[in-house]
């Protein structure tokens, strides 16, 4: 099971590393290499388990780019009729939003289009709510993104949220709202919490933040706030993904398991650790609606389902086995989950913890054993967020040691049921959100000092295969139980990962580099000692 899950991990991640994408004809080989899977013996089985993650992800792949946008209609004015199918995110300038396309027009001819597509509404921007039907007067283009070597890959994150097209709403006579009985029930739900939130916390400074604990709506975070939480390394805590939904689901564990022990009666044909099982699965859930079942969200509601579900069906919860299992479903559910860094880090997470808590004899008090956790995942994580951002926060196991606690115990519960209090009481529900929007700010003041630190964060330059395989290495070593021989050896192998420097640039030569911003002009001049960034064109907003 272990080791077939990585070979189906590896047939995805190959799949993504094509150009083009095979004919479909060979999805077929799904129905025959399951088979082999179940069949063949323990150590052949290994290229059928690889073949299936590749023939599975390719099914996937072709189903997600079977509708593509008519290059002819590009830059041509279409009318189209849907639903809002996400929250607005309202900028300073514009509008935007994911749009369900039901019908769509070029002129009088009826033509066919992406189901899913992103709008921007520039001018004139009417007010929208999640799950309103609207006639639009559209461009749209086929999506895109910068050909920046390191850059963010947008083309990618649109195919990995389904997104086929992108543009932009014309002011027109012809954009109205068409009905007032509305479609998209959770993403109208979660509108209302946003709307209810933000009269709660009024001015708030890290109204923002609160948003991104309880809704998953990062969009009102501003940029040096993004800027202080990467260089702390706390950027995670704003993601509603592993910690915050395992944080939920092991407080209704606790409570579920200790309320049921006083039902008498009830203990006689429900064990209380399964009706803290079945609580915390029903919480996990919850939670995870109310961000909206995002693709984080989705990883680790799926990790959660299958630990509560081994608990509820009495199987032995081994961690190795629980997290090939979970990564298995994960991959089933969504193939493209490995186009995104969160994946990487979710699971490598998790991984490092299981690590670290194995062949450990000593009992510490559970602070101690906090401090030490965030010790192994700010050691553990070192390579793959060097190789995923070039950039690690030096501060980070500080940081994290007292954001952790502060966010996860403190912030993100009362929050929480301060909002479920706004449904009962205004002037309590907004205590409690205030209260915890009062602690977040006292641990955004702590951040932003520690950011300020000169040696805060470090910045490197790519990494190569090699320098990945020796800090990996390094890592196992250095997290080794205490006995292990050549702990210490583990340091070494981690040098060349943070120490290694790209070739300079001889005296007397330039290097002239012509950046894809997507308008105006953006050159980068470098010398030996000096680098030249010269860009003509405007700036679309202070987030860009």
């Amino acid at each position: 099971m272990r080791t077939g899950t990585l070979a189906f991990l590896i047939g995805v991640v190959l799949l993504q590393q094509l150009a083009s994408l095979p004919s479909p004809a060979w999805a077929w080989g799904l129905l025959l290499s399951v088979p082999l899977v179940l069949v063949l013996n323990p150590y052949w089985h290994l290229p059928a388990w690889c073949a299936s993650g590749f023939l599975w992800s390719l099914l996937v792949a072709q189903q997600i780019l079977s509708v593509s946008f008519p290059q002819q209609l590009v830059g041509q004015d279409l009318l189209i009729e849907g639903q809002v199918a996400s929250l607005p995110v309202v900028q300073a300038h514009h509008v935007r939003f994911e749009f369900a396309v039901q019908r769509a027009w070029h002129g009088e001819e009826a033509v066919a289009l992406p189901q899913r597509i992103q709008l921007s509404w520039y001018r004139n921007a009417a007010t929208l709510a999640a799950g309103e039907t609207w006639r639009l007067r559209v461009r749209l283009k086929p999506p895109h993104g910068y050909r920046n070597p390191g850059g963010f890959d947008y083309e990618a994150w649109l195919y990995q949220h389904r997104i086929r097209a992108t543009g932009y709403v014309r002011d027109a006579a012809d954009n109205q709202r068409l009905v007032a009985d509305w479609d998209y029930p959770l993403q109208r739900f979660r509108q209302a919490v946003r709307t209810r939130l933000d009269q709660a916390l009024g001015e708030s400074p890290v109204k923002g933040i609160l948003l991104a604990l309880v809704i998953g709506d990062r969009s009102a975070i501003t940029p040096a706030q993004w800027q202080q939480l990467q260089l702390t390394g706390t950027n995670h805590l704003m993601a509603i993904s592993g910690l915050h939904i395992g944080l939920v689901a092991g407080l209704a564990f606790l409570l579920g398991q200790r309320l049921w022990r006083y039902t008498g009666r009830g203990m006689l044909w429900l064990p209380a650790p399964k009706a803290g099982a079945l609580l915390a699965l029903i919480a996990a859930v919850l939670y995870a609606a109310l961000a909206g079942f995002s693709i984080p969200t989705q990883r680790a509601l799926i990790m959660v389902t299958v630990v509560m579900l081994a608990l509820l069906t009495s199987r032995p919860v081994t961690p190795s086995r629980t997290l090939a299992m979970a990564l298995l479903l994960v991959l089933l559910v969504d193939p493209l989950a490995v186009l995104a860094s969160g994946f990487w880090l979710s699971f490598a997470a998790v991984g490092i913890i299981f690590y670290g808590l194995t062949g450990r004899l000593a009992r510490l008090p559970r602070w101690r054993q906090g401090l030490r956790v965030q010790w192994w995942l700010s050691v553990g994580l070192l390579p793959l967020v060097i190789m995923l951002f070039q950039r690690a926060s030096l501060v980070a196991p500080l940081a994290n040691a007292v954001a952790v606690p502060l966010v996860s115990l403190l912030v993100v519960p009362l929050a929480l049921l301060g909002t479920g209090m706004l449904a009962l009481s205004d002037a309590l529900g907004a205590g409690l959100v205030q209260l915890a929007a009062g602690v977040m700010l006292g641990c955004m003041v702590l951040l932003a000092w520690l950011a300020e630190w000169p040696l805060a964060s470090w910045a490197g330059a790519a990494t190569f295969g090699w320098q990945a395989a020796l800090a990996i290495a390094g890592v196992i070593l250095l997290l080794a139980p205490r006995g292990v021989p050549a702990r210490g050896l583990g340091l070494v192998l981690l040098l060349p990962l943070v120490v290694g420097a790209p070739v300079g640039i001889p005296a007397g030569v330039a290097r002239f580099t012509l950046l894809d911003v997507g308008q105006g002009l953006a050159a980068v001049v470098e010398t030996r000692h000096h680098v030249l960034v010269f860009d003509t064109g405007p700036r679309f907003s202070p987030r860009f």
